[in-house]
């Protein structure tokens, strides 16, 4: 998975910092939690409302720190929920 590679090579993705390197993860983000239902927007290139996509997912889901840093925790739980979605 592209999202797996991604942390592989960032570590915890910050959105905040070095915004513009982090444009096509943001996307890639926002529209697998579309699809799952927890991001109601249209997906883009935009790094600041992937941040607060993942604050919002990590709130309702528990995950601590939910401080908008995608990383392996965030996308496990989003890995379990898409096996529940099947």
């Amino acid at each position: 998975m592209v999202l797996q590679s991604d942390i592989l090579r960032f570590g915890n993705i910050n959105f905040e910092w070095r915004p513009n390197e982090k444009r096509e993860i943001a996307f890639r983000v926002l529209e697998v939690m579309g699809e799952l239902g927890y991001y109601t927007g249209t997906a883009e290139l935009d790094p600041s409302e992937a941040h607060k996509a993942v604050i919002l997912y990590q709130t309702k889901k528990q995950i601590k720190p939910a401080n908008g840093r995608f990383g392996r925790q965030t996308l496990l739980q989003l890995f379990n929920d898409f096996l529940h979605l099947e």
